[in-house]
Parts: structure tokens; C-alpha cells; sequence
């Protein structure tokens, strides 16, 4: 937390709170933002066809989580991330040449597995989803910042939802 009499200054972000920028077809956001959302919490990217381990995702990105969702048709409970335990974003790619996030967590996550987590970007013969990879590991490493930045700055927001500074 800022101390006593400090200015947090957040850097003022771009863009459409809550426009997607999807380069699937996919449009989970509709249907599953009520579920899924804090107030003030907005959508910054979806994707879907996203690996790990065994299992097939979307994802979606806000302000404050990243959220995988079961694509299959055994709907386990979503995996809600939040920003702040997201110790650093890596890319990279498999020995088949698909793009991979790996994700590394701090240890006060709260949670029993602390290790490393592939998101594989699965990929259609002919698809190439790297830059898709890239544009996730931009727009995560945005929101890690500005969710720690607002994380020690107390957490004020304006009530359009946005971070704001505090006196």
C-alpha cells in the first residue's frame, strides 16, 4: 500500500472498457459475464482452443483474473486466476511448433500447486497462432501491472470502475 500523503499515479489506459478484441469466432462473453465478473470488472481479451495438460479451454482476460472455462462437454468449474499471483509470462512453443504461454506464480498464491502453468495456443493444420500468443502476452503483462499497481495504491477505482489515483 502507498504510504500516508503519497500520490499513486496509474497509467491511463486505452481503448473501450470492456471491447473485445477476439481473433476467434467465439463470443463467450455475453452468456458468461454475469457468472463470472466482480463489479467494475470488464472483459480486455477472449480466445478459445487453449491447452492444458488434457484439457481444452477459453479464456478470457479482465481487469482483475484470467479465466479458463471448460470447453468440453464435462463443464468442470472455471479456473479464475488472479492477475496479482501471476509472478511472470513467458512465450514460447512446443516441439510440434505451437505457441505457449507459461505462466510462473508467486508463492503466496494460496493455493497447493505452485507450479508452472503451459497455456497451449492449439492450432488447425495451416493456422498459425503466434501473433495471437503475442497479443495475450502484451495485454497480460498490461494488466499484471496495472492490477499490482492498483493493489498497492489501495485499490481505489472511480466508479466507471477505472483505477484512480489517490490523494
Amino acid at each position: 500500500r502507498a504510504a500516508p500523503g503519497a500520490r499513486c499515479s496509474l497509467p491511463e489506459r486505452r481503448g473501450h472498457a470492456g471491447a473485445f478484441q477476439n481473433p476467434g469466432p467465439l463470443d463467450i462473453a455475453s452468456e458468461l459475464s454475469r457468472e463470472f465478473f466482480l463489479v467494475g470488472e470488464s472483459f480486455v481479451i477472449t480466445t478459445h482452443r487453449i491447452s492444458t495438460g488434457f484439457a481444452r479451454y477459453d479464456m478470457m482476460l479482465t481487469r482483475r483474473h484470467l479465466i479458463l472455462i471448460d470447453s468440453s462437454s464435462a463443464r468442470f468449474e472455471p479456473n479464475k486466476i488472479p492477475l496479482t499471483t501471476i509472478l511472470s509470462v513467458a512465450a514460447g512453443r512446443v516441439a510440434t511448433g505451437e505457441p505457449v504461454i507459461t505462466l510462473a506464480f508467486s508463492e503466496d498464491t494460496g493455493t497447493k500447486d505452485q507450479q508452472p502453468q503451459n497455456l497451449l495456443f492449439a492450432q488447425r493444420p495451416g493456422e498459425h497462432r503466434k501473433r495471437e500468443r503475442d497479443l495475450w502476452i502484451r495485454k497480460l503483462m498490461e494488466q499484471i501491472v496495472l492490477a499490482r499497481q492498483q493493489e498497492i495504491c489501495g485499490g481505489a477505482q472511480s466508479p466507471a470502475g477505472e483505477p484512480t489515483p489517490r490523494p
